[in-house]
């Protein structure tokens, strides 16, 4: 998953991009530090809004895996979680699919890179693999 984490944190990071306000950081893994599950559902579910929302070419086959990927982790997190499925939710509506550069020349080229990058087969398997580990619904250091 780390083409999506790489293209979608650059464009959540990017200059007057929507950030999320006051996001809890909370630190793990071995090393005490890592990208939490909510970060890659942040980016997952940036990078599939843009796709389903913007003109331009379409991957249907990675966005059925991206929609697979987000709705696997938003029922993990209602399940493990209804705290941090409300904050997700939350999120999305703000920073998401409000977002008014959704469909600038940014994150269409992020969309286009992501998709190139791996293969919705991939993605499907990291998603499951991933959510196998039983992770914390939390923020990590994405952003």
């Amino acid at each position: 998953m780390k083409w999506v984490l790489i293209a979608a944190l650059a464009m959540i990071s990017a200059p007057g991009a929507a950030q999320v306000e006051n996001p809890p950081i909370v630190m793990h893994g071995a090393a005490g530090s890592g990208t939490g599950l909510i970060c890659d559902w942040a980016i997952q579910a940036t990078v599939l809004e843009t796709g389903r929302r913007c003109p331009g070419p379409r991957d249907a086959r990675m966005e059925e895996a991206l929609a697979y990927s987000v709705e696997r982790i938003e029922d993990y997190a209602r399940r493990q979680s209804p705290q941090g499925a409300a904050l997700m939710a939350s999120y999305r509506a703000r920073q998401i699919e409000n977002d008014a550069r959704r469909c600038d020349a940014v994150a269409l080229h992020f969309y286009a890179d992501a998709a190139s990058r791996v293969s919705p087969e991939q993605l499907r398997r990291d998603t499951d693999r991933l959510l196998a580990t039983s992770p914390p619904v939390e923020w990590g250091t994405c952003l």
